[in-house]
C-alpha cells in the first residue's frame, strides 16, 4: 500500500512527513504519587489528587481529601501533566485520565496515581517544564 505525499511510514504507523516517533521516556517523566496515613489527613491542608477527583477526562473537586506534611517537590503538579490512575481495587478505573490545569497546579497526587510530566534538556540536565 502506497503512503500518501506528506506522509511516511514508520515503526508506529504512518505519519505526517515532517514528525518524528520518539518513546515516553525522551520526552517526559513518570512519577509515583504521595504516600500517607491517616495521621496526615486535615480538613485543610494541601489538596491530594486521587482517582475520585478524575471524572470523564476532566479534574472534579466533589470528593476531596487534604494532608498536612512535608511533600518532596516533584510531586506538586504542573499545568499540563498528565494524571493517570495506575493502581485501584476496581480494574475499571485503572487507566482514568485527565489533564493537569491551571487550578490544581500546587497540588499533589496520591500513590495510586502517576503523573506523566513532559521533560525539556537544557545543558545535558533534565528536568520538567511546562512548554511543550
Amino acid at each position: 500500500m502506497a503512503v500518501k505525499a506528506g506522509y511516511k511510514q514508520t515503526e508506529v504507523g504512518v505519519i505526517p512527513e515532517d514528525w518524528g516517533v520518539k518513546s515516553l521516556g525522551e520526552i517526559g517523566e513518570s512519577i509515583i504519587g504521595l504516600t500517607y496515613s491517616p495521621k496526615n489527613v486535615h480538613y485543610d491542608g494541601i489538596l491530594v489528587l486521587r482517582s475520585s477527583n478524575v471524572q470523564e477526562e476532566q479534574l472534579r473537586f466533589e470528593d476531596n481529601v487534604f494532608v498536612q506534611m512535608e511533600i518532596p517537590g516533584k510531586l506538586f503538579v504542573k499545568s499540563r501533566d498528565i494524571l493517570i490512575c495506575v493502581r485501584n481495587g476496581s480494574r475499571e478505573l485503572i487507566g482514568k485520565c485527565a489533564q493537569i490545569n491551571k487550578q490544581a497546579e500546587g497540588m499533589v497526587f496520591g500513590a495510586f496515581m502517576t503523573v506523566f510530566s513532559i521533560i525539556s534538556i537544557k545543558r545535558g540536565k533534565r528536568k520538567r517544564t511546562e512548554a511543550y
